[in-house]
């Protein structure tokens, strides 16, 4: 298995969870995008409607191979992917690309 504190980038031997960091790295833009958007967002404490808003974010649409999905899709097919690279030599990792602040809308 994967030993969390051995990252593929981040190597603080003073963080448990250095692949974690690696991993959810790539989806930073989507908060970054968020506070950029939202500038008082910046400003003072965290409202219960900012911790909301942040939660959301993991909801919004993101590109991926395989299509557009959610952030949350997209994180766990990114781990996938990682394992897949390290078990069976998989060439690419799979990663995120930004396509903005949309939700995603489940299509039944």
């Amino acid at each position: 298995g994967m030993h969390p504190p051995i990252g593929l980038f981040h190597a603080s031997e003073q963080n448990a969870f250095n692949l974690a960091d690696d991993l959810i790295e790539p989806f930073r833009l989507l908060v970054d995008l968020h506070v950029a958007k939202n500038p008082a967002f910046t400003e003072g404490d965290l409202a219960p409607q900012d911790k909301a808003a942040l939660v959301a974010l993991l909801n919004v649409d993101v590109g991926m191979p395989q299509g557009k999905m959610s952030a949350l899709s997209a994180i766990e097919y990114a781990v996938e992917s990682l394992a897949r690279l390290f078990e069976q030599g998989d060439s690419e990792l799979e990663l995120p690309t930004l396509i903005g602040l949309h939700a995603h809308r489940l299509e039944c």
